[in-house]
């Protein structure tokens, strides 16, 4: 074997390749290079080169594309045919053979989200001797855990991590061999068998030799990790005793630092367990931060639109590779255009709004061919492209495609070509005609989520009202289908109204989907939630296809009012205290003690529910060990990582917070909200404010940010109101739009208020049996049930005439409303709106509350 400290040839080179927007990267990997090897070249290549990039860097030395041995035209073909990663990947054997003849005798190529850690003298010497030199993705077995990667994922991507790779210049038979195969078969297909670079090289040891290097100090990554656990001392970090020599970064984004990688959708190693992890990823999102990765990272893909401007999706290029591997066949390559020639003009647009060789309607494009073969839901909906499914897949690209489907709008069909309405549709057709007494119910009863409860609980209002119904349980949902569900409802009858317990995101694809038919012979009224004071354009839309609107609150009704012209009512779900546990606090996962608790769903947007601000509030009001526990208990962490991953990386400095995630049975998660102390919610928004309502329900003392719609039921003497101030919206909160406005509760009076429930627990209690009082006097199913008795009565009398009544008439937009949307910046409006709020000096009572319904 030989020795790692042997020394390095002068002829030894390094190199990585990346697209502009990666240069932090790259230049983190030269430093952390050059930091152990002084005088070493270390070469970028940089696949979009522009011409922008500085030449001189003392790290570094950059390579262009036009110095590869690849004709202009088919590194522009392959430009279009591979995305950013595939594209990185494409070129690499041409950029270690460009290197060895240039005369290195060794290259090392490293990917460019690697750090070296201590000198890596040996890889050189290694490839110098066995000509190629490969590490293996992992040296252990990987546990049969259910978690990722697991070794079926390593046998589809490959055994080997092509992030390193060195060879000599008697290598060159395999990088001809390995380009050869890279022009055209560098796509990431797991259904072909391929995995960029990577699968093509589990045939290097068989086809030309290899060493293959088993070193647990190398390559370390989010796949390796567990089995190569990471400690770091006051200099250095190391693997089993030996120092680490260079770590991989593989998928992990600065902006996002508590996650080891996002490859890994239920990843086996969370930086929340695994301190050295978390400690090294700190570091290089600071390494990263210092070389301008925030300057590099708006930079787009220099292939990332054609010439024309047309945005290449991965469709896109997928079509394009396989349309041009068929003209190459057949000796006709010339015919598919060039998409970066900027000499052809649009000729690229209008070849994919050609209909290809084998389109069975000639109205339909290669492009929306390519659509329809790839999605499943499209074939299912529309099942022949005969003339009939061809006119309606025209109207629905015309309708939906651009927002559902993110068809590019230079590639959606033109008015002309949609000749025909849409057929009628196949779903389910209403099983009787429509009767009058009772009303038809779609929604996600068995949905572990408040959509799911608010639905149920409407089940129960009909239920005391008396009012007869038949249920539709939809089950595509995110959340977990294992609610407990039961009701008396008859599945015999369809009644002339139907109330849609789906929020307005999901409202077009209900009334177009399994709800078409029901949407079409009876009365609909949609049953939202929403949380903000904007409603978003497409949520707009959706109230079109409503006859009416009922918001869960007056928050939310008004928030939606000001936006749509379909009458909008609040009609607020009723609060429904759970039995009286019987379970103990170590049966719930409770700790002893004063015990504040936070129940949140991660797919409710974390940004929005605010436990970051809460953990905040908690720190500022006890010191560690205090005495008080804060719990937060959470749902969805799996699906939403980033945000799991960094709620617990921001709790594990106190240790008297708890991060519970997890489902659980609807008797057990009732029991937390009874056997804790005190309930607290700092949320920035709610469109009813659910779990607040059910701890005032059964007696638990509550403090929550006095906003939005847990307003309707929460009062100064029945709770603890915490003041707020207006604040933007930040990006990445979908589906609320950045820039517009949610509240910033006052984290230094929550403080004060939840030192004083720990220090006054008598005061809070006797509020906290008002509040018990308030919710069972005006917010119980029967109170709810008279609601709905009026608002049905008045909604069929809508459908008898197929006009508005008089009250949805006075609620719509008045023409001076109208007037002043246009006028009066809608910032503006909402800014004056909430100034107003601010100001009121008391608060109704929960008896004023109940009138306002």
């Amino acid at each position: 074997m030989v020795s790692r400290r042997q020394p390095l040839e002068d002829s030894l080179e390094f190199c990585t390749i990346i697209a502009q927007n990666y240069l932090a990267f790259a230049r983190v990997l030269a430093s952390s290079v050059a930091e152990h090897h002084p005088g070493v070249k270390v070469n970028v290549l940089v696949i979009d080169d522009d011409g922008t990039i500085a030449r001189v860097d003392p790290s570094y030395h950059v390579v262009a594309p036009a110095e590869l041995d690849i004709d202009p035209v088919d590194y522009r073909r392959m430009a279009a045919i591979y995305d950013v990663t595939e594209m990185s990947t494409a070129v690499k054997p041409w950029l270690l053979r460009l290197l060895l003849d240039r005369g290195a005798s060794e290259v090392v190529y490293l990917d460019p989200d690697i750090r070296v850690f201590t000198a890596l003298d040996d890889l050189g010497a290694l490839a110098r001797e066995h000509r190629i030199v490969l590490t293996p993705h992992r040296l252990t077995p990987a546990p049969r855990d259910g978690r990722s990667p697991s070794e079926e994922t390593l046998l589809q991507c490959g055994i080997y991590n092509l992030g390193f790779i060195a060879v000599n210049t008697e290598a060159r038979p395999f990088l001809d061999w390995w380009a050869e195969r890279l022009r055209r078969h560098c796509i990431r297909s797991l259904s072909e068998g391929l995995f960029v670079d990577q699968k093509w090289v589990d045939f290097v040891p068989a086809l030309f030799g290899a060493h293959i290097l088993r070193d647990p100090t190398l390559n370390i990554a989010y796949w390796n990790l567990d089995e190569r656990p990471l400690v770091k001392s006051a200099d250095q970090y190391g693997v089993d005793g030996s120092p680490l020599r260079f770590f991989h970064f593989s998928g992990f984004d600065p902006a996002v630092p508590h996650v080891l990688s996002k490859r890994a959708k239920d990843p086996r190693v969370l930086l929340s367990e695994h301190p050295g992890a978390a400690a090294i990823c700190r570091e290089y999102a600071d390494a990263l931060a210092k070389q301008g990765h925030d300057e590099f990272d708006r930079i787009p893909y220099g292939f990332g639109r054609s010439a024309s401007g047309l945005e290449l999706q991965l469709l896109t290029r997928r079509l394009y590779r396989k349309e041009l591997l068929d003209a190459e066949r057949d000796g006709r390559a010339d015919e598919v255009p060039d998409p970066f020639d900027t000499s052809q003009g649009n000729a690229f647009v209008d070849w994919l709004n050609t209909p290809s060789r084998d389109t069975p309607d000639r109205r339909i494009s290669r492009y929306l061919q390519a659509l329809y073969l790839e999605r499943l839901s499209l074939q299912k909906n529309f099942p022949r492209l005969d003339r009939a499914d061809s006119d309606r897949y025209l109207a629905w690209i015309r309708s939906k495609g651009v927002t559902n489907a993110k068809v590019p709008p230079e590639l959606v069909p033109s008015e002309e070509q949609v000749q025909a309405a849409p057929s009628k549709s196949t779903m389910r057709a209403a099983r009787s005609p429509a009767t009058s007494g009772g009303v038809n119910i779609a929604g996600y009863f068995r949905a572990e989520s408040g959509v799911g409860e608010q639905a149920r609980l409407l089940i129960k209002t009909l239920e005391a009202a008396g009012i007869a119904y038949r249920v539709e349980t939809l089950t595509e949902a995110v959340n977990r289908q294992d609610a407990r569900f039961e009701h008396r409802g008859s599945d015999a009858v369809l009644y002339d109204t139907t109330i849609v317990c789906v929020n307005a995101d999901g409202t077009s694809g209900f009334v177009q989907g399994v709800g078409k038919e029901l949407a079409k012979n009876t009365y609909t009224i949609g049953y939202w939630a929403w949380e903000i004071e904007h409603l978003p354009e497409r949520m707009r839309d959706a109230a079109k296809l409503l006859d009416e609107v009922w918001g869960d609150s007056n928050h939310t009704a008004t928030a939606i009012r000001s936006f749509v012209d379909t009458p909008v009512f609040a009609v607020a779900p009723p609060i429904v205290p759970p039995p009286v546990t019987t379970f103990t606090r170590s049966e719930v996962g409770l700790p002893e003690g004063f015990v504040f608790l936070f129940c949140f769903d991660f797919l409710s947007v974390m940004e929005r529910k605010n436990p970051l601000g809460l953990i905040e509030a908690f720190s500022r009001a006890f010191e560690p060990g205090e005495g008080p526990t804060l719990v937060i208990k959470t749902v969805a962490g799996r699906q939403k990582l980033a945000d799991l991953e960094k709620l617990r990386l921001v709790a594990a400095s106190r240790p008297d917070i708890l991060v519970i995630d997890g489902y659980m049975e609807s008797e057990r998660h009732h029991a937390l909200t009874q056997l804790s102390d005190a309930y607290v919610s700092l949320h920035r928004a709610e469109g009813f404010g659910l779990t607040i309502a059910e701890a005032m329900a059964v007696g638990t003392p509550v403090i929550a940010t006095a906003y939005s719609g847990n307003m309707d039921f929460m009062t100064e003497d029945n709770t603890y109101c915490v003041p707020y101030r207006m604040e933007l919206i930040p990006a990445g909160c979908e589906p609320y739009p950045e820039g517009e406005l949610w509240a910033a509760p006052d984290l230094e009076e929550a403080a004060r208020l939840m030192r004083l429930v720990y220090q006054d627990p008598i005061a809070a209690r006797g509020r906290a049996d008002r509040a018990r009082d308030d919710i069972s006097a005006f917010h119980s199913p029967r109170v709810r049930s008279e609601l709905i008795r009026e608002r049905l009565s008045a909604s069929r009398r809508s459908l008898a005439s197929r006009q508005p009544t008089t009250e949805s008439t006075s609620r719509r937009a008045t023409p001076v409303r109208r007037f002043a949307r246009l006028v009066v910046p809608r910032r503006m409006r909402l800014w004056l709106r909430n100034a107003l709020r601010s100001v009121r000096a008391t608060r109704r009572s929960p008896r004023e509350e109940s009138s306002r319904g």
